[in-house]
């Protein structure tokens, strides 16, 4: 059973938006977080997930665009924009785990 050659595409860009709809989030918590506390780890942990939404916004238009345009063009991620944005998790998540402490 083969699928048409459009549906892997617009699933790779719908998974883009949840990824940035999800980094988004992340930012508004830690934003909600960091106003009234006012630490430095919480501030840490809501620049790096600022940077990391902004990665990721970058990358699921960039991936959009490319989809549009060749809906078949099965290019990777250019590797700077998947080191920024593994990159930017893992610094959120261990700048996140500062509050715990």
């Amino acid at each position: 059973m083969s699928t048409p050659a459009g549906l892997q595409s617009e699933r790779t860009v719908l998974a883009w938006r949840r990824t940035a709809l999800a980094a988004t989030v992340v930012s508004v918590l830690l934003l909600r977080a960091a106003v009234p506390i006012g630490s430095w780890p919480t501030r840490l942990a809501l620049a790096f997930s600022v940077v990391t939404l902004a990665a990721v916004v970058v990358a699921a238009r960039g991936r959009h665009r490319c989809y549009r345009f060749d809906a078949t063009d099965p290019a990777p991620l250019p590797t700077a924009s998947a080191v920024a944005i593994c990159a930017g998790i893992a610094a959120t998540a261990c700048s996140a785990l500062l509050l715990l402490v």
